[in-house]
């Protein structure tokens, strides 16, 4: 991840320690083993196909005849998580999420993925 993409996404000096921030960024979900090599998280694999199919469809959602591009997609996950940063959500925060399966779902799940905080979903009909 480069350091612009850094600033973008969280800004410049906005967090306490950028060597920590980055290192964080850098580390697998799992240093232990699992299906994501050291060095890399879900975000990095977000950014990488969406530089390699820009305009291929990621995402369809069947029941409203929707689809959406990688490169759509990963404009709208870096929007959410700058909007999630200048709401106060930082890396180690739980963000709960009532959501249908959607299109929605996906970009919420890896915007908050992609700051580092926790993803809690709520089931929909838990509405009150």
């Amino acid at each position: 991840m480069s350091e612009k993409m850094l600033d973008d996404v969280f800004g410049k000096g906005n967090w306490s320690n950028r060597k920590t921030l980055e290192k964080k960024l850098t580390m697998s979900y799992y240093q232990a083993g699992g299906w994501i090599p050291q060095g890399y998280t879900l975000g990095h694999y977000l950014d990488q196909t969406a530089s390699r199919y820009p305009n291929k469809i990621g995402l369809i959602q069947a029941d409203e005849n929707r689809e959406m591009t990688w490169g759509e997609f990963k404009n709208k996950v870096y929007k959410l998580a700058l909007a999630l940063i200048d709401m106060g959500i930082r890396p180690g925060d739980k963000v709960a999420v009532a959501i249908a399966n959607s299109i929605e779902w996906c970009i919420a799940q890896q915007a908050i993925g992609y700051i580092g905080a926790g993803f809690v979903p709520i089931h929909v009909f838990y509405r009150e």
